[in-house]
């Protein structure tokens, strides 16, 4: 179990930057599409599950961003001392 977490620890680690980029671009855009859709009466009527999986998405990839830090401190080694600097 030791090795795997390392191993996920230090993958998660080389990719932080592209999935924090891509996480935080990719909830902006959904978040604001559903917006946009709810609020613009010029826009075609969207069905209720697509809004509902706009949210969602919304939701989760916001969580991403916002967790992704905390789940790589969780990961690291115990010989292993880092820090982020926002």
């Amino acid at each position: 179990m030791g090795i795997i977490k390392t191993l996920l620890f230090h993958l998660l680690l080389t990719f932080r930057r592209p999935i924090l980029f891509l996480s935080g671009a990719l909830a902006l855009v959904f978040l604001t599409s559903f917006a946009l859709i709810t609020h613009i009466p010029e826009l075609p009527q969207t069905p209720m599950p697509a809004k509902a999986m706009m949210v969602m998405l919304g939701i989760l990839f916001t969580t991403v961003y916002w967790f992704y830090g905390y789940l790589i401190f969780y990961l690291k080694p115990k010989f292993l001392d880092i820090r982020f600097n926002y």
